[in-house]
């Protein structure tokens, strides 16, 4: 199994459980990003957009996550 990249499951991506969503270009698919979730089979060229939605941070601790998740240049799994 040296090959597999998911080494902490002990599987190869074809063995892994999972759902596929057939979709087509201008399709908008909707999820919990908490959800385990990847993408296999892209093509060259494949674009993703991802917009998060976040309630109105009020206490000091979430102000402080909101200000370094939007000042990350590299995004956010950077």
């Amino acid at each position: 199994m040296e090959n597999s990249r998911f080494p902490q499951f002990g599987l190869a991506p074809p063995d892994v459980p999972s759902y596929g969503i057939d979709s087509k270009p201008s399709d908008i698919i909707l999820f919990n990003h908490q959800i385990w979730h990847a993408s296999f089979g892209g093509s060259m060229g494949r674009r993703m957009i991802t917009w998060d939605y976040k309630s109105k941070p009020e206490a000091k601790h979430e102000l402080e996550y909101a200000k370094e998740f939007l000042e990350k240049p590299e995004g956010v799994l950077g």
